[in-house]
């Protein structure tokens, strides 16, 4: 265990799985909440219309029809997942259903919107192929469902899904994906805009001076003095990795980061405070057993440009890549909104006020 006070865990991300398909890992995800296209932040727009829908049809916009055979559907596989998940779902006739049917169609107004985009505005390139569906499904029932196929009907029927519902969920998903792509693909991130955030930034790439410890935690007092008689700047990091019961840091060197006061117990930072720049300790014994400390005084430092470009440029670009797309999404969803005809005041989204003036759903 580490010195800590409390026993930590390790915080260190050791990097990012892969991406497979168009974001196959998610896909499980969506089944299960049933809310495949909702997207955070959209504003809702004025100038939506009730109760001039056709017969049977809960919204109908810009040549779109969303019935209520539909809606109704949508909302039992909603209440399909609850069931299955042991959750309690409301009531036919109270607030929360209300409020749930709104969020339902909601959902089902975005799906359709997103689909028309990449259809009529994007074209081919965000058109989602046979054999690109085939594909997300495969690695789906591979990776969620170990490849049994007769598991992952099961669970689409426990939550009222048909298989060809579920593709519609994979091809939206993979239209979607490809739609952000194409509106984000001219937002970049230039050298002179990079070196502009950087200097902009400074304290992000500095370093503070400090005392940085390394430690090998064993059982026994002799071995520990061994290791200490033993050890030297060159060869700690490997007798760390070979000895050190420590599984947090041993693959690390044995690298417990900056010292912090009041972060380890006290006998091991008195000995680590009490350390020249480089020195290695005699075997230091506390309530995880016997250290043998190793301390580097670091002095502060900032990371060079040149070091650090790359990185700026793949967050920044990804930050503008997302501003684009929110700003398109919502310019795009207020269009198709605006000409939207719901069936009853009931079905508009939270925030738009009936055409009567009345209080907007909550």
């Amino acid at each position: 265990m580490k010195p800590h006070r409390t026993a930590p865990t390790s915080t260190r991300s050791r990097g990012r799985s892969g991406q497979v398909g168009f974001g196959v890992q998610r896909r499980l995800a969506q089944f299960v909440v049933a809310a495949c296209c909702a997207v955070a932040g959209v504003g809702v727009a004025s100038g939506a219309m009730v109760g001039t829908t056709t017969p049977g049809i809960a919204l109908q916009f810009g040549g779109e029809q969303i019935t209520s055979t539909q809606l109704s559907r949508h909302v039992a596989r909603q209440r399909a997942q609850a069931v299955a998940s042991g959750s309690t779902f409301p009531k036919r006739g109270t607030s929360d259903f209300a409020a749930i049917r709104r969020s339902a169609l909601e959902e089902l107004f975005l799906t359709r919107v997103y689909h028309v985009e990449a259809v009529t505005t994007c074209g081919e390139p965000c058109s989602v192929t046979p054999a690109e569906l085939a594909d997300a499904e495969s690695q789906l029932v591979k990776g969620q469902f170990g490849g049994d196929r007769r598991r992952f009907a099961t669970f689409l029927a426990k939550r009222k899904y048909a298989l060809r519902e579920a593709r519609v969920v994979l091809r939206s998903s993979g239209e979607r994906e490809k739609l952000y792509s194409h509106i984000a693909a001219g937002a970049t991130f230039t050298d002179d805009e990079a070196r502009r955030y950087y200097e902009a930034h400074l304290a992000e790439y500095q370093a503070r001076a400090g005392r940085r410890v390394y430690h090998i935690l064993v059982e026994r007092q002799g071995l520990a003095a061994q290791i200490s008689a033993q050890a030297n700047a060159d060869n700690f990091g490997a007798l760390a990795k070979q000895y050190s019961t420590d599984p947090g840091s041993r693959n690390q060197s044995g690298d417990l980061g900056l010292i912090q006061k009041g972060a380890f117990v006290p006998e091991f930072e008195a000995a680590a405070l009490r350390l020249a720049d480089g020195e290695i300790s005699r075997p230091v014994k506390s309530q995880f057993g016997w250290h043998v400390i190793r301390a580097v005084l670091q002095p502060a430092s900032t990371k060079p440009f040149d070091e650090v470009k790359a990185e700026v440029i793949a967050t920044q670009s990804q930050a503008k890549q997302q501003d684009a797309f929110k700003t398109w999404n919502e310019a795009t969803v207020a269009r198709y909104r605006s000409g939207a005809t719901y069936a009853s005041v009931d079905l508009l989204p939270a925030g738009v006020a009936p055409p009567n003036g009345g209080p907007a759903a909550p």
